[in-house]
């Protein structure tokens, strides 16, 4: 599971739109129970299906093909409910990587290494080597999606 971030990046301003997406009060198509029981309460998680699928092949293999997505909830046991948001505002349309604080955009690459979203993985990456310092270096190097990064490669082996 990516790690739990401690801070949060400063506030900015979202759209309106975003509100009426992430609001689990509205009906959405699928659902993600998001997080592990064995280190947090895990949420369930609302999603327009496919404004993930657009965004996603890996994602909308997983949601075409499995019977979960349309009768169950999707688990996805590997990552916060924060970071699970934060990658849905991305998808939404809400671009906040340049002002993601290390752990947020730590946990973020992974998201995007493990659903293939280069585009989002370039501008993490690019995000992170301004953050990266002696003290969050080794907490990078526990990601694996750093090493297939090679802008992050050549910073840490640099």
């Amino acid at each position: 599971m990516a790690n739990q971030s401690v801070q949060k990046s400063p506030a900015e301003p979202e759209p309106k739109f975003l509100s009426y997406l992430l609001s689990q009060e509205h009906k959405h198509d699928c659902y993600f129970m998001v997080g592990n029981r064995k280190l947090i309460q895990p949420e369930r998680i609302g999603v327009v299906k496919k404004m993930l699928m657009a965004h996603s092949d890996v994602l909308r293999a997983e949601l075409e093909e499995s019977k979960l997505a349309e009768k169950d909830d999707v688990p996805l046991e590997d990552l916060y409910p924060d970071t699970f948001i934060t990658f849905l505002k991305y998808v939404y349309g809400h671009d906040t990587t340049a002002s993601l604080i290390f752990d947020e955009a730590d946990n973020l690459l992974y998201v995007a290494e493990k659903y293939m979203m280069t585009v989002l993985k370039s501008k993490l990456s690019a995000r992170l080597i301004t953050l990266v310092s002696p003290d969050n270096i080794c907490q990078l190097l526990n990601n694996p999606a750093c090493y297939t990064t090679l802008e992050l490669q050549s910073t840490i082996t640099g």
